[in-house]
């Protein structure tokens, strides 16, 4: 039973994240931002990306030991900053180093979720 709730609840993370990466990207060419909102709209692509690759992970693994969990997210996270650090070499691509700091939001989130889902299911095997 508990595999199952991990499961459920990654793809339901992942498919929030998803639209709500989506939305957001579409939506981050509005004008008129303050500077947080700019480096969080500039660099959604990588904090939605890593929770997105990480619990797209999750699911396809149906992996529920926290810290194996833990593992993929920083995997992933690592693989967007060295996909960052390539762009350097890549002519049609713009190297940015706020994408990297979204990279570090984006392992912080994951984490985050992560975690809170493990007490929530932790929680209820309990009680």
């Amino acid at each position: 039973m508990e595999g199952k709730n991990f499961h459920r609840n990654d793809f339901l993370i992942f498919l929030f994240f998803f639209i709500v990466t989506s939305i957001g990207l579409l939506l981050r060419n509005l004008q008129n931002l303050n500077e947080i909102l700019l480096l969080i709209g500039g660099s959604l692509g990588n904090i939605g990306g890593v929770v997105v690759g990480s619990f797209l992970f999750f699911w396809w693994s149906k992996e529920s030991i926290f810290k194996k969990r833990e593992i993929i997210i920083f995997s992933v996270g690592i693989g967007f900053v060295i996909y960052e650090f390539l762009q350097i070499l890549i002519p049609w691509q713009t190297f940015d180093v706020n994408d990297i700091y979204g990279t570090f939001i984006g392992v912080v989130l994951a984490t985050l979720i992560n975690l809170l889902i493990f007490l929530i299911i932790r929680l209820r095997i309990e009680g």
